[in-house]
């Protein structure tokens, strides 16, 4: 549990000194998630949480009366989590967890009509980050490897924005971790993701 605290520490002191150094408030985030996640082999039984910080653009890349295309950047600030038991086989190598941190580009689409006070949109991102670990354990004789600390991170979504100025949004991703071959191993990880935000 120490490991845990020292390394969620360790991710809030990045995010403190990643947005001390905007030096203008169009440079500042204005949205903040928290997401919980599930790895989708059931040999892992990983969990996955982030806090992302997220920079929208301000005005739509399109706009029509039906539908817009908007774009924002998200800082994911990472923590994997090994959920296999203490009484459960597994791999003699691989660490239970690891921390890291990604930088995702995202276009989402968002319905222009408001429904029961809640606008749907989809949305893809593809960017890339590191991670603390290249081997992490799962429910075999071998580990999960990797191949390199360095990941892309790749995500597809839906949800829908509630509230005051569409300030809330509660989504469903579903994310990707691999190093896209620059590796010659290039095992991947799979999470199902849930997320809340606040815009403001």
């Amino acid at each position: 549990m120490d490991d845990v605290f020292r390394s969620i520490n360790k991710l809030v002191l990045i995010a403190m000194v990643f947005y001390s150094k905007a030096c203008h408030p169009s440079y500042w985030f204005d949205e903040v998630a928290m997401t919980i996640g599930k790895e989708t082999d059931s040999r892992v039984e990983m969990q996955q949480y982030s806090l992302d910080f997220k920079w929208n653009k301000n005005e739509p890349l399109h706009y029509s009366d039906t539908y817009s295309i908007d774009y924002a950047t998200e800082l994911n600030l990472l923590y994997l989590d090994s959920t296999i038991g203490s009484d459960q086989a597994r791999s003699k190598s691989g660490s239970d967890h690891a921390y890291g941190l990604a930088l995702v580009p995202i276009l989402s689409v968002h319905s222009s009509n408001t429904v029961l006070g809640v606008t749907p949109y989809t949305e893809i991102g593809l960017g890339a980050g590191w991670l603390s670990t290249d081997t992490l354990e799962k429910k075999t004789n071998s580990a999960i490897d990797l191949g390199s600390n360095v990941q892309f991170r790749i995500l597809a979504g839906a949800g829908f924005k509630f509230g005051i100025d569409n300030r809330f949004t509660l989504r469903y991703r579903f994310i990707h971790h691999s190093n896209g071959n620059l590796a010659s191993i290039n095992e991947a990880l799979n999470f199902h993701t849930l997320g809340f935000s606040y815009r403001y």
